[in-house]
């Protein structure tokens, strides 16, 4: 199809899906495939309590729990908390480390490059804080940030609030069954995400292909269910019009019986019409056997079918609300990550 006969990735004004006219996408059909990962050189994983200085006018310490992995330094309210309140990846942005350590108890500041904000930090009921540091220079001195100054991510307002992922990075990554949610820029989808207490309006369920091709399982107002190239959505900048897309990786050992599960389930969804009606609470189907289907009902549905999700719930009661970070979703046996803001400017 010529690109002038695609132009467009817009919202509906009932529940704001992504619309999108068909591309190439509703015709690329290869076999699924489980991905390898190959696993990044190992470095030293450390956890624990730590205090941090506030930055308000009524200077005190916070007990925070902290995260330190990959050469990413995260920090939690509480070790249950499922997204972390600061995340700083040194492959992103470039920071100093000064330890102050003949001071009781022992601190130590961590300065971001092309930032004013500082991170002052030490250790709970007199602990050392050695250990910590140590920790901290074996990664910041293998990440991208020790080998020049990144001055992209820092110069954000507050940019330790997301942890973040290039478009390079999530086009390798994403995986089938993992999760991509959509903040729309316009005024209807304001509206619903205030009325549902969400910050994402859209949901979609990602695939991958032998060839390395990614691609988005969605229903749309305006095309009801399709599987659209990750590469077309791209191309046609239809990321544009959102203001933040946010990837999190469904974490469970994906099987052939899982991907034959999945192959059968898109024969059956692919094409079927979008519909977003009340009465749909009322009416409970197998998976796969719905006549129509809105946003979060066909990944609730397509979680289903894969085995992740119990049938107990119907899965017309999902909303995108019930993917992020806000809601824990209750999966079987698996789990969904963090979130991650997908940064195209990285």
């Amino acid at each position: 199809m010529e690109e002038t006969e695609s132009k467009f990735h817009k919202e509906s004004d009932e529940f704001n899906e992504s619309l999108s006219t068909p591309t190439i996408s509703s015709d690329y059909n290869p076999t699924l495939i489980i991905q390898e990962h190959s696993p990044e050189p190992e470095l030293p994983f450390i956890r624990g309590w730590l205090q941090k200085r506030s930055t308000h006018l009524i200077k005190r310490w916070q007990n925070r729990y902290f995260v330190l992995r990959n050469k990413i330094l995260s920090y939690y309210g509480t070790e249950s908390d499922e997204n972390p309140r600061t995340t700083i990846d040194f492959d992103q942005v470039s920071v100093s480390l000064e330890f102050i350590k003949n001071k009781n108890p022992q601190e130590m500041t961590l300065s971001i490059v092309g930032c004013k904000r500082a991170f002052k930090l030490r250790a709970m009921n007199g602990e050392n804080l050695e250990e910590w540091v140590e920790n901290l220079y074996l990664h910041i001195n293998s990440s991208r940030g020790s080998k020049s100054d990144l001055y992209l991510i820092s110069s954000k307002e507050e940019f330790w609030r997301y942890a973040r992922i290039s478009n390079e990075k999530f086009s390798q990554e994403a995986d089938i069954g993992d999760v991509l949610l959509f903040k729309s820029k316009n005024l209807s989808a304001k509206l619903q995400r205030g009325v549902t207490l969400s910050k994402y309006d859209h949901v979609a369920m990602l695939l991958r292909w032998k060839d390395g091709v990614v691609g988005m399982l969605e229903a749309t107002g305006q095309t009801g269910v399709q599987i659209l190239l990750w590469s077309d959505f791209i191309r046609f900048n239809w990321h544009l019009l959102y203001t933040r897309l946010v990837y999190r990786k469904l974490e469970i050992k994906r099987t052939d019986e899982m991907l034959e599960k999945l192959e059968k389930f898109l024969e059956n969804v692919e094409g079927k019409r979008y519909s977003l009606n009340p009465t749909k609470i009322f009416k409970k189907r197998s998976p796969g056997e719905e006549e129509n289907f809105f946003c979060s009902e066909l990944v609730a549905s397509a979680y289903k079918a894969i085995g992740v999700l119990s049938e107990d719930e119907k899965s017309s009661s999902y909303l995108p609300l019930h993917f992020s970070s806000k809601k824990q979703i209750p999966l079987i046996d698996s789990n969904l990550s963090q979130e991650y803001l997908i940064d195209f400017q990285l």
